[in-house]
């Protein structure tokens, strides 16, 4: 097949990011799945005539591995286990609870409570 009319080897699930308003990554679940990219990378060396497509190609999905990897770090609370993760949540949803009724017991005070002369 002439290389002009050839597909070209840029694989098929390029990585989608964006940048939240909050400068965090936003990523897709299409970043973390390889397969279609390593079928089209073993195709084209059964081919064995694309060396150059096949570097590129393998190229590319090292760049998605990079990108995947530079994701996972930047997620919030990967360095806790799960049972780290679960004890920082409840915690957390204490002291919520903890500030609501707070609140719930300022706005009962009267300053913040409606009159009844109004």
């Amino acid at each position: 097949m002439p290389s002009s009319t050839r597909a070209s080897p840029t694989l098929l699930s390029e990585a989608k990011e964006k940048t939240t308003d909050d400068g965090s990554v936003a990523f897709h679940k299409d970043d973390f799945a390889f397969m279609r990219d390593f079928h089209r990378i073993v195709e084209l060396m059964l081919t064995g005539a694309h060396q150059e497509e096949i570097g590129k190609a393998v190229a590319q999905m090292d760049e998605r591995f990079d990108n995947a990897r530079r994701i996972l770090q930047e997620l919030p609370g990967l360095q806790y286990v799960e049972e780290e993760q679960d004890a920082i949540l409840k915690r957390e949803t204490g002291i919520l609870e903890a500030k609501k009724q707070q609140l719930r017991k300022y706005m009962e005070l009267p300053p913040f409570r409606p009159s009844d002369d109004e």
